[in-house]
């Protein structure tokens, strides 16, 4: 059995790409995920150090957290990877929103390891429908103002969300390719999880043309 780490953004992507790559018959032995500087806050969603905790907790899967900045991203990232390596680890898996293939194919390369990416060539209405046939369940914690208001925060993602996303793409012509960075997500439970994550205190915030969840504390 592959032993392999899972990049973590606490988003559907990364959750739905390691739930594939548990299903070819992989071992997610840790999950990976990159802090800014301030060690607080993730680079992709914004997401707190400690709800990704939680998560991981969870997930019953040993989280790694990298603080790193823009210059130093890259270094970093592969010497976390190598740490990962002598630890036992095979290969990585990443979502598709994560990296750039010809990217993560090179550092993996020059790690010693394999890039898995579970979700390549599909479509992001495809990698939605899926993750919510599956039972997982996730809210919007990001939302672009321009696109969604402020009213989309904490909505779940079910049949309702796909049919009012679709709604809202017609309408606002936005295209398939277009549609990427219009809302992150946090996962709270499903399939994977041994218990679901509820949230006891949140914030609601307008910056830099984004709706942002900031979540203080789940349960």
């Amino acid at each position: 059995m592959t032993q392999v780490v899972a990049s973590w953004s606490g988003g559907k992507d990364s959750c739905l790409s390691m739930c594939l790559a548990m299903d070819s018959g992989m071992r997610v032995s840790h999950l990976l995920n990159i802090l800014n500087e301030d060690g607080r806050t993730s680079c992709t969603h914004g997401l707190s150090s400690d709800l990704m905790q939680a998560q991981a907790e969870s997930l019953g899967i040993p989280l790694v957290q990298l603080v790193t900045n823009g210059y130093r991203y890259e270094s970093d990232f592969k010497n976390c990877l190598r740490g990962l390596k002598k630890d036992g680890i095979e290969g990585g898996i990443f979502g598709n929103g994560d990296v750039e293939r010809q990217w993560i194919d090179s550092v993996c390369h020059e790690v010693g390891i394999t890039a898995h990416l579970p979700l390549e060539g599909l479509t992001k209405e495809r990698i939605l429908r899926e993750f919510i046939s599956r039972g997982f369940e996730a809210i919007v914690v990001t939302a672009r103002a321009d696109v969604l208001g402020e009213e989309w925060l904490g909505r779940k993602l079910d049949d309702d969300f796909l049919k009012a996303w679709d709604d809202i793409r017609r309408e606002k012509n936005i295209s398939r390719a277009a549609e990427a960075g219009a809302y992150h997500t946090t996962v709270l439970g499903g399939p994977l999880f041994n218990h679901n994550l509820k949230i006891v205190e949140s914030t609601k915030v307008l910056a830099d043309g984004f709706w942002y969840l900031n979540i203080h504390k789940v349960e």
